[in-house]
């Protein structure tokens, strides 16, 4: 049996093509190979696959994109493939890799028809669509990147001497950070289904400066931006609780500069979260939930039984009523906020990745933020209590009192709700057959469960 860190390892193979006739190639004889690596699982892929190249194939590249290949599937030992252009291509190989002319490579070639089939569909897409289905889905896009760069960072006196990290490859996505100096530079695109982040990441950058990255200059048809590096420190790094307390007072603080202005980013993406909040999406949802559990192998499991769900609904729709007397202005939020999307340091907090924004009750981004902190700090720390009254305090200039500490406390049960619906109406369009999916619903159900308030009448659990 393979070994714990072996099955916590991707095999993937890499198509690097020269020209429009050659793919490089490893000597198995008889036959050939594609080269190799292996990544770990759930991580930066492109990073580790240029990490890889370079280590175990002494080759220096940039990854392109996934290539969707029938024989690579997610199962446990499954090859996958990549496409990845080498950036130096007319220099030596090292021993045993080699370059072969496409057209004179058949299945019998390799010592795996993957690998063919991989190969084909990667020269079959170069022919039908040179420049791919994206800015990115095609080789020498770095090229123009750098060129953009390095126009744009000059008027910011910075310079770019040659290094950089990539971290997302994708033909519509791009994540690297540039060695620039005297500050690191980062370049960013995002594609469907995320496009909306860009003009939103534009927006935010107008409205709220100071907590965001300073963006040096945006492409619209790439939909990407070029922003300066922050210095400090992610909140899921940080163990200072005085560090947390000041990251949620000024998330408290941006949030309602944000009530003056925040419904002019529903037309840019923005998710409008009330839209989530009404009786009849409470009732759609589990509906929903309901049709899934009832093809699930969860059906009744870890103390949640589908004969809950009525009980459950009814006292959702409490909970909206309740909400809707409090009569809350609507803020900016984040479907997705973790602290790995906070950046704090002596001088300033910084807020990144705004896909998930949302506009609505302003509180949810704290419940979801304090998933992190119980992750770094346990679940019954003494330091959350503070953490809270932070980011409460200033609501209370804006919201009266009785209000503020209402809203706290249906907050879990409701953000919970928002973020299981969203999860849902994501995952509709698409069908619901992933056993996976079923059960990071259920999962998802059964917090609901925990988090709704006292006082709720619930059928009695198997």
């Amino acid at each position: 049996m393979p070994d714990s860190e072996e099955m916590h390892m991707d095999r993937w193979r890499v198509v690097i093509q020269r020209g429009r006739s050659e793919v490089l190639v490893q000597a198995v004889p008889p036959a050939l190979a594609l080269p190799e690596v292996r990544v770990p699982r759930n991580q930066r892929l492109a990073w580790h696959i240029n990490d890889q190249l370079r280590r175990s194939w002494g080759l220096d590249a940039v990854s392109l994109f996934p290539l969707d290949v029938a024989a690579g599937t997610a199962e446990a030992g499954a090859v996958r493939y990549h496409v990845a252009e080498l950036l130096r291509p007319d220099r030596g190989l090292p021993d045993g890799i080699g370059w072969a002319d496409a057209s004179s490579l058949d299945r019998e070639t390799f010592a795996e028809p993957g690998d063919f089939d991989a190969v084909s569909a990667y020269v079959r897409a170069e022919s039908e669509s040179p420049m791919g289905s994206g800015p990115f889905g095609h080789a020498g896009w770095l090229r123009e990147v750098v060129a953009w760069l390095q126009k744009t960072i000059a008027p910011f006196g910075l310079e770019w001497r040659g290094g950089f990290e990539q971290f997302h490859a994708s033909r519509s996505f791009s994540l690297i950070r540039f060695d620039t100096t005297p500050r690191a530079s980062w370049f960013k695109s995002v594609g469907e289904p995320n496009t909306r982040e860009f003009p939103i990441t534009c927006e935010l950058a107008k409205r709220i400066p100071e907590h965001l990255p300073r963006i040096l200059a945006s492409r619209s048809e790439w939909s990407a931006w070029l922003a300066e590096d922050c210095p400090g420190r992610t909140l899921d790094q940080v163990t200072d609780p005085a560090l947390w307390r000041r990251a949620v007072r000024h998330l408290a603080e941006l949030q309602s500069e944000s009530l003056a202005w925040t419904n002019s980013l529903l037309p840019l993406g923005a998710f409008d979260l009330r839209m989530l909040l009404t009786p009849s999406a409470v009732e759609h949802f589990f509906e929903l939930a309901r049709r899934i559990a009832e093809v699930a192998a969860e059906r009744e499991a870890g103390g949640l039984s589908i004969q809950e769900f009525p009980a459950m609904q009814a006292r959702m729709v409490g909970l909206l009523d309740q909400l809707s007397r409090l009569e809350l202005p609507a803020a900016l939020g984040h479907l997705d906020f973790n602290g790995g999307n906070v950046i704090v340091s002596p001088e300033r907090t910084v807020f990144l990745d705004w896909a998930e924004a949302c506009v609505g009750p302003p509180f949810f981004a704290l419940e979801y933020l304090l998933q992190t902190f119980r992750r770094s700090f346990g679940r019954s720390s003494a330091h959350e209590g503070p953490v809270i009254e932070a980011y409460l305090a200033p609501w209370e200039s804006v919201i009266p009192l009785p209000n503020v500490r209402e809203l706290w406390r249906i907050t879990p049960a409701l953000a919970v709700f928002a973020y299981a619906q969203r999860c849902v109406l994501a995952a509709e369009p698409f069908g619901f057959g992933s056993s996976r999916f079923s059960s990071y619903l259920w999962a998802l159900l059964r917090r609901l469960k925990r988090e709704l308030p006292p006082g709720t009448r619930m059928c009695a659990t198997a």
